[in-house]
């Protein structure tokens, strides 16, 4: 009786310490995974992410408004899609239209917008930062 109680004992530790070891091994796989993705992701954000003084390039056709003010009406406009009062910006001098793939230098980086120059025109203004890239992609 004491060997057979003995030896359930002895099964539930090898079986507790082979879990141990799987559920180690498995922490340790996806802790790898986690490292090689937030690696990806910094590379991402690095060839995305132009920093002061540097050339960089706009994704898309993009409003840009003239100042941090109009930038903020901008912005309350185009989350209320009230696509009428942009158009109004635009016909008054507040935002004007950056095509895509243009030429920009980054003047002042901030949080969630940059002031940029397109190079071709000379025009400066505020953009969100989403539509900023180092590099074109081909």
């Amino acid at each position: 009786m004491i060997k057979g109680c003995f030896n359930k004992i002895l099964t539930y530790i090898f079986t507790f310490v082979c879990c141990a070891l799987l559920l180690g091994g498995a922490l340790k796989a996806c802790d790898f995974i986690e490292a090689q993705e937030d690696e990806e992701h910094r590379e991402e954000r690095e060839n995305r992410t132009v920093m002061e003084g540097s050339d960089g390039y706009l994704t898309d056709s993009s409003l840009i408004a003239i100042d941090e003010n109009s930038f903020e009406e901008m912005l309350k406009y185009s989350n209320a899609s009230n696509d009428d009062a942009l158009r109004r910006m635009i016909v008054n001098g507040f935002l004007f239209i950056g095509d895509q793939g243009s030429r920009i230098t980054v003047v002042d980086h901030k949080f969630g917008k940059s002031l940029i120059e397109v190079v071709d025109t000379g025009q400066r203004g505020y953009v969100e930062n989403e539509f900023i890239v180092k590099k074109l992609e081909e």
